[in-house]
């Protein structure tokens, strides 16, 4: 039990830990171990690719270039992305650890996230997913992206890239 009873000082409590700053909460983690945190919603962009990309439709699951440093706790992730397909469709979005070979990190809700799209022209939907970093340092999660339904197997998909669109974006608010 802690009792500190100075009502007539400011300042008579004190942690140091050098984390902490103006405008900082001291927040515990499930062990009650405690970090000071900025107060209210961060947020920080990640990468796009600027110019646009091209895979066969129905083809696996394909790194679209979109990745995001997501820092320990829970936060949400959020992309905004520009596709062509040659017929009515769908994309399909998932998270991975890595941008060489998928790879599902855990504590990452939906598995997958993703639009529908219309035939011959310019579709843009945004995707997202919570993210809960357990561990104690950031984490870089990559965008895959597969598109399928009505797309025709011998025609190429694009996934605009953020020079041609200014759809194109991924941020993690945390």
């Amino acid at each position: 039990l802690l009792d500190i009873n100075n009502a007539s000082t400011n300042g008579a409590v004190k942690i140091v830990d050098g984390t902490q700053g103006e405008g900082k909460v001291l927040t515990s983690d499930a062990n009650g171990v405690a970090t000071w945190r900025t107060k209210g919603p961060q947020t920080t962009q990640g990468t796009v690719p600027s110019a646009n990309q091209s895979w066969v439709s129905n083809s696996p699951l394909q790194y679209t270039g979109y990745s995001v440093s997501v820092p320990p706790g829970r936060s949400t992730v959020t992309a905004g992305l520009a596709v062509i397909l040659p017929a009515m469709g769908y994309v399909t979005c998932r998270l991975s650890n890595s941008s060489t070979s998928f790879s599902q990190p855990s504590g990452v809700v939906p598995n997958y996230s993703g639009f529908t799209t219309v035939a011959q022209a310019t579709s843009t939907g945004q995707v997202m997913w919570y993210v809960d970093n357990s561990t104690s340092s950031n984490m870089t999660l990559y965008v895959w992206i597969v598109a399928g339904g009505g797309a025709n197997t011998t025609s190429n998909m694009t996934l605009g890239g953020s020079t041609a669109y200014g759809e194109a974006f991924i941020m993690v608010a945390y």
